[in-house]
């Protein structure tokens, strides 16, 4: 896959939570929690920088496109 095992765990880690960003009403310290990040702050910075957004601008996005 031409990328680290800890990236790869990363990066799935990332895609679930922000399928639950979109399906749940859990908060991002919840989803961060349930997604395996033991430090509400690192998970923020790493979605930053993979998604280019952060968590709660992920989230709000999603909910001004589902209107």
């Amino acid at each position: 896959t031409g990328q680290t095992p800890q990236d790869f765990i990363r990066k799935k880690r990332v895609e679930n939570a922000s399928r639950l960003l979109y399906h749940s009403d859990q908060s991002i310290k919840q989803i961060s929690d349930e997604c395996g990040f033991n430090d509400r702050y690192y998970f923020t910075r790493v979605f930053s920088r993979e998604m280019g957004v952060s968590p709660a601008r992920y989230r709000k996005n999603l909910l001004l496109n589902r209107i």
